[in-house]
């Protein structure tokens, strides 16, 4: 069974991903595959599913899950996670644009940036591995939008107690409703998990090579969005709708190589001490593609082709303990040595200019966690410091967490964080002249927040966070005829930056500019969710609340460096119940999504990322959604009509400003476990 059905498994997805499209041959393979699963299936209820063990970097551990339930379908998606805070573009695999922040988990390390393809990238510490006691393998699929196929693989097998090997592969291609508008990401993942016999050495190994392109197309046209927001009939088929360019991709690609190992002292795995190391390497870049510049993103220094590489390479080498315990409580600590090199490929021609074309960086970090449990109270303290002259990242994180019983908990977090902007804010260069900086003299991004938890097993949870920020760093969209304002108010802009405009600003050009707020920003966030059960009926709710205080002079200006909406709220009505005398077990409902009208981010190709404005309002729309889901065995079915109300509410769905959302469409998506 397990041969033949990675066989069959491989072979889907050769055909799937190959550039020869094979209706045929696709169909006589899935259904094969489909005999095999009918005639071999394991039936789960005969395995003993706790020793089916999923470890993240950490070491913490789940279960394989073949649940069906709301929250699966919530993650029955590309990212295979919770889309509750994000905006996903007109097609999957694109652009993610985040409708709240939760900034103090974000990382202390300087990254590259281009920060509308990260939501995708698989990092370090999502890798899982495994320890299985028969061959485990899954296959997710999902249709997409024209002319393609998502499809997550994933094979792991412990050929002895104490040594296991998985493979993963996600593929995906995806046309997009829109011209020039194609998805095709792929990513191979390949984990390995070692003890010794004892259990007193383990290791954690993985490699992982990512690829992400997308064609961009700048959005549509000022006019194609007045036909699309008034619902023209002849641009019902999207492919027909006009897009500012149709000669552009984007291509972020990721190389890494990692091992972390450690020894263990003890025989009580919850008070083990133990010494180790984590190693990796790893190189990310982001290319931008035009084969002739456009007028869209300024004048260019030379005619021809763009070719924008940046590329930054990581090496880490991280020591660390964990678990020594004292009398005073537990303590775990590390010493970090990480080196950066972010480097510009491709314009040495560009000298000229005075910005250099690589930045290096070697820095040391000190980390710290100390935990003290008492009857019903738990305190920790999570503590990081570069210690080098110049402080490249610090954080410290202090939290009390107080047990009430097994129904009621509570607890509260004060923390500081200290980083450097991206590396994409401190140098860029390109053959587009207004896209060339270097901002050696930014400062810190510094962070103060705190929070409050309160769950309940039954009337759910609430958490309330504020953050306070300095420094915020963002790209400054400058008013253009982009966004029909006249060429005056953008001389004006740049006038007040010390720009020189006649010369360099087409009548339509989209201007960034890197910059840092140094007036504080006031961000509150309040959320709850929680679930009531009528039966076998449910009602699934989540709601947030989020305020962003600015001083006068800012409010004033006009122009806000943190947009995010003032509501999100989601509700879904559901009913579950087993059918065909338990056979199966059938989960559907509707879900109904909604986040208030406000100054969306607008997607820039050419930096990967978003940029503020203050003249497009998108949001304000609400989102159906109709679900039909089902199990039977160890198989999940997953249909979804999504955004059924689309033509009901007035075409103004937007993602961000100038590309759309999505109209309504049926998608189809399965997963299957095989245990043996």
């Amino acid at each position: 069974m397990f041969k033949k059905s990675f066989l069959y498994f491989f072979l889907i997805i050769v055909e799937v991903y190959s550039n020869k499209s094979n209706d045929h041959i696709t169909l006589l393979l899935k259904e094969s595959y489909l005999k095999v699963i009918v005639s071999d299936s394991t039936n789960i209820d005969s395995l003993d599913i706790s020793l089916y063990k999923i470890y993240d970097f950490e070491g913490n551990y789940t279960n394989v899950d073949t649940t069906i339930s709301v929250k699966k379908d919530y993650k029955m998606n590309f990212l295979r996670k919770d889309y509750f805070n994000i905006i996903t573009s007109s097609n999957m695999g694109h652009f993610y644009n985040k409708l709240s922040r939760n900034l103090i988990n974000e990382s202390v390390y300087q990254k590259i940036g281009f920060n509308a393809k990260q939501e995708i990238y698989t990092n370090y510490n999502d890798i899982k591995y495994f320890n299985v006691p028969t061959p485990l393998s899954e296959m997710f699929f999902k249709t997409t939008f024209d002319q393609g196929q998502l499809l997550n693989s994933l094979i792991t097998v412990n050929p002895s107690p104490n040594f296991n090997y998985a493979f993963g592969y996600t593929g995906m291609r995806s046309l997009g409703k829109y011209i020039h508008s194609r998805s095709n990401n792929t990513n191979f993942r390949a984990s390995f998990l070692i003890k010794s016999k004892s259990e007193n050495y383990n290791a954690k190994i993985h490699l992982n090579n990512q690829r992400i392109s997308n064609q961009e197309n700048g959005g549509v046209t000022p006019t194609s969005k007045k036909a699309f927001i008034d619902g023209d009939p002849d641009f019902i088929d999207r492919s027909l709708i006009e897009n500012r360019f149709k000669n552009a991709e984007s291509f972020m690609i990721g190389k890494r190589s990692y091992i972390n190992h450690f020894f263990s002292f003890g025989t009580n795995n919850d008070q083990n001490f133990l010494v180790g190391q984590e190693l990796f390497y790893e190189t990310k870049s982001f290319n931008f593609v035009q084969v002739s510049s456009n007028k869209f993103f300024g004048d260019v220094f030379s005619d021809g082709p763009i070719n924008d590489l940046f590329k930054l390479s990581n090496f880490n080498n991280r020591f660390y303990f964990k678990n020594l315990n004292t009398s005073f409580g537990s303590l775990s600590g590390s010493i970090d040595y990480k080196s950066f090199k972010y480097e510009i490929l491709n314009y040495d021609d560009l000298n000229s200019l005075d910005i250099p074309n690589i930045l290096r960086k070697n820095n040391f970090f000190v980390s710290a966690n100390f935990q003290k449990k008492f009857s019903k109270i738990k305190l920790e303290l999570d503590f990081i410091k570069s210690i080098n002259s110049i402080s490249e990242g610090d954080k410290l994180i202090a939290k009390i967490i107080f047990f009430q019983n097994q129904k009621f908990k509570f607890n509260s977090s004060l923390g500081y964080k200290k980083s450097r902007p991206d590396f994409n804010f401190i140098l860029h260069k390109s053959n587009y002249k207004n896209y060339n900086w270097f901002n050696e003299d930014f400062k810190n991004e510094n962070l103060i927040s705190f929070s409050i938890n309160l769950s309940h097993k039954r009337l759910g949870e609430i958490n309330i966070e504020n953050e306070r920020i300095n420094n915020y760093s963002y790209f400054k969209a400058l008013p253009s005829v982009f966004f029909e304002k006249e060429l005056s108010e953008v001389e004006l802009n740049l006038i007040a930056l010390g720009i020189e405009v006649k010369e360099q600003l087409p009548d339509s050009a989209l201007l960034v500019v890197p910059t840092q707020e140094n007036n504080l920003i006031n961000y509150l966030k309040i959320t709850y969710s929680g679930n009531l059960r009528f039966g076998k009926f449910s009602l699934n709710n989540t709601f947030l609340y989020q305020n962003i205080s600015l001083d006068k002079k800012t409010k004033q200006d006009g122009n806000s460096p943190l947009n995010l909406p003032d509501l999100i709220l989601r509700s879904t009505l559901s009913f579950i119940s087993p059918v065909f005398d338990n056979a199966m077990i059938l989960n559907t409902g509707l879900t109904a999504t909604y986040h208030s009208e406000y100054y969306g981010d607008f997607y820039n190709p050419l930096i990967g990322g978003f940029s503020n404005q203050n003249e497009f309002l998108v949001g304000g729309y609400p989102r159906i959604d109709l679900f039909i889901n089902a199990k039977v065995q160890q198989t999940r079915l997953y249909l979804k009509a999504e955004h059924i109300n689309s033509s009901l509410t007035g075409f103004k769905y937007f993602a961000s400003p100038f590309y759309p959302y999505r109209d309504f469409v049926i998608r189809f998506g399965i997963v299957w476990n095989f245990f043996k």
